[in-house]
């Protein structure tokens, strides 16, 4: 019941969370058979098994889900040992859970018999436990430490990275949308350049669970405006290269008490979304990026440019609204339009979503 009563973003971090968790089910069990070669080791499998399942799993949701976010307000290093040590705690706790429900079983005592306790406390403290403690503490660090890393670089980003992928240039077809913060300008004279910069820092946190439930990946940043790029069968799944924006205008009106109180007004934004063919490439030595080159990204900044003049905050180019079916969005052609360094002119469309008649 807890779970129906939280913003929206938190229930889908804990769903997404709890989801990634329970892959990890078979991996007790498979450890278990190939360590135990007993006739008692199918029984133990699935001890490890149950354990994970009601204890691990929950337990390192809940530190994904609510303790990592939490403890990002903190530099790096702070951050990181809080991580390390909640990570590694809770692994001492699955393996003290296991042994006991083990040793219950197999020795037929009770879970809470002293005799049971002692017969788990000698099985901790025994030299092979001492190692896999020294071997298990930098595995953990090192796991935290890639956390870290794949939250700077963005979800899908770190593997492309470390296999090189990008090394090359390579020719690919992407979904670009530019979202744009609206009058900017005056809301950084009226709130100064710390408060703005608050603001911008907290509406982009409210675009992250957008993005993070519409399997997008922010390419970068530039200023008040992010770059969002999908690959084209993650685009229109579902739509949601058109679901981002609405769903990060739902996150930010269910702030609205938030912004009004903390800043005095609440965030508006903008949108252009274009499909196309870029240069996909890692560059840079001191600090690397992959970055994308090509038509279809200036386009998209055009596109975006135009919400103003149209009057529309959300604008998709002919062959984006092609592929926008369904009864939840509907479409206003806005004609073919003349952008800014493009020698013929696009046609863009409007897209506004339709509510529900009650």
């Amino acid at each position: 019941m807890i779970a129906l009563e939280m913003p929206d973003h938190r229930k889908l971090r804990f769903r997404n969370t709890l989801r990634r968790a329970l892959r990890g089910f078979p991996l007790p069990i498979i450890a278990v058979l190939l360590l135990d070669r007993s006739a008692s080791a199918i029984e133990v499998a699935v001890i490890a098994g149950l354990v994970y399942l009601f204890v691990a799993a929950p337990l390192m949701t809940f530190l994904f889900a609510e303790m990592v976010p939490f403890t990002r307000r903190y530099p790096f290093l702070p951050a990181m040992a809080i991580q390390a040590f909640s990570f590694l705690a809770a692994s001492l706790l699955f393996i003290y859970v296991f042994l006991i429900a083990n040793v219950s079983v197999s020795g037929g005592l009770p879970p809470y018999s002293l005799e049971t306790q002692s017969l788990v406390w000698q099985i901790l403290s025994q030299g092979a436990m001492k190692t896999a403690y020294l071997i298990g503490v930098p595995i953990f660090v090192f796991s935290v430490l890639a956390q870290q890393i794949r939250r700077k670089l963005g979800p899908g980003v770190m593997w492309n990275w470390v296999t090189g992928k990008y090394h090359r240039p390579r020719e690919e077809r992407r979904v670009f949308m530019f979202l744009d913060l609206k009058d900017s300008t005056p809301l950084a004279e009226r709130l100064g350049p710390v408060e703005f910069s608050a603001l911008v820092q907290d509406f982009f946190n409210d675009v992250g669970w957008a993005v993070e439930a519409t399997n997008a990946t922010v390419s970068h940043y530039i200023g008040d405006e992010a770059v969002i790029v999908w690959p084209v069968e993650k685009a229109f799944k579902d739509l949601n290269c058109i679901r981002l924006f609405f769903r990060t205008k739902k996150e930010v009106d269910d702030r609205t008490d938030y912004y009004k109180k903390r800043y005095g007004v609440v965030p508006s934004f903008k949108a252009g979304v274009h499909i196309g063919e870029v240069v996909s490439a890692e560059v840079g030595l001191e600090k690397s990026e992959i970055v994308y080159h090509g038509d279809a990204v200036n386009t998209t900044a055009r596109i975006v440019g135009q919400c103003s003049a149209l009057g529309c905050d959300l604008l998709v180019s002919a062959d984006v609204a092609a592929k926008i079916s369904g009864p939840d969005y509907r479409l206003t052609s806005f004609g073919a339009q003349p952008l800014k360094g493009k020698s013929e002119a696009v046609e863009i469309f409007g897209v506004y979503e339709v509510t529900p008649q009650t």
